[in-house]
């Protein structure tokens, strides 16, 4: 009995030291977190065919010493950098319309607009030589002509990779969590929503 008493003891005082050390080291995944490391998984919808992704966020305001529309705290408006990826190589011919809401931590939304960047490398090598030296209206024909600015259009087979920018977002806090959520619309008025990734709102000068 009493050598039964004492591999008990001897078995609580080794789980308890086993407990103790084990929370003397962070597991993985806390790790990560505590280096600023823990990936953000990727959001991804269909609609008809059509997979849209959400590849990279990136949030800021500015406080350069002028400031378009400052808010109370003498900051910009929150800007927003969204990097999406459409594959249409399982769909047919797409013509699609967005909107988009930002998503604070308490799940408050806030209206902005995003616009589709310029890709100048759909132009022709003779047409990107020679852009810069185009006057205003040369420059939109070109853009027009050459599909540079995405207009929603979509062939079948066809993978674009967009970046999306918003400078008329909420005045929130820097350092606060927002996400964006993106709903896509086809003509026939199926709809489906892209959630990006959540991030940080950076500071500027």
């Amino acid at each position: 009995m009493k050598i039964r008493g004492l591999l008990l003891s001897a078995g609580v005082v080794f789980l308890v030291l086993g407990v103790g050390i084990v929370g003397l080291f962070p597991t993985s995944s806390e790790s990560g977190r505590q280096a600023g490391t823990s990936p953000a998984s990727l959001k991804a919808a269909e609609l008809g065919g059509c997979k849209i992704t959400a590849l990279s966020v990136y949030f800021w305001r500015d406080w350069m010493p002028i400031v378009a529309h400052p808010g109370p705290d003498r900051g910009s408006p929150l800007y927003s950098k969204v990097k999406l990826l459409v594959d249409n190589s399982a769909g047919e011919a797409a013509e699609l319309s967005f909107k988009a809401l930002v998503f604070d931590e308490n799940g408050q939304s806030y209206p902005a607009t995003f616009s589709a960047q310029p890709d100048y490398q759909l132009l022709p090598k003779a047409v990107y030589e020679s852009y810069s030296s185009l006057d205003e209206q040369g420059k939109k024909d070109a853009l027009a002509k050459y599909h540079v600015i995405w207009d929603g259009a979509m062939k079948p087979g066809e993978v674009k990779e967009l970046e999306l920018l918003s400078h008329d977002g909420p005045y929130l806090p820097v350092g606060s969590r927002i996400h964006v959520e993106f709903t896509f619309t086809d003509p026939q008025g199926r709809s489906t929503t892209v959630k990006t990734p959540s991030d940080s709102i950076n500071r500027t000068y």
